[in-house]
């Protein structure tokens, strides 16, 4: 492996640590938002499970998911979100 190639591969692989620290403080923002969120005295216990269960959830945006699972178990959304979504 020649220097030019050498070169190459150390600034990918410090490219590549950037990004993965950039990702890994991220999530960790991301960790408490959802703490924060799901702290909210007016939830119960069920509400925390469905919102965490749409939040898993890959697909749409935060208030289409939430508002289908609350939609798919027949439970009407918490007061503190009714406003919002």
């Amino acid at each position: 492996m020649d220097e030019n190639q050498k070169q190459k591969f150390k600034i990918k692989l410090i490219s590549l640590d950037e990004k993965l620290r950039k990702k890994q403080d991220l999530e960790m923002e991301i960790n408490r938002r959802w703490n924060v969120l799901l702290r909210e005295e007016s939830l119960t216990n069920t509400d925390r499970h469905l919102i965490s269960t749409a939040l898993n959830s890959q697909f749409g945006s935060v208030e289409s998911k939430i508002k289908k699972e609350y939609k798919y178990h027949n439970r009407e959304l918490p007061e503190i979100l009714r406003d919002w979504i």
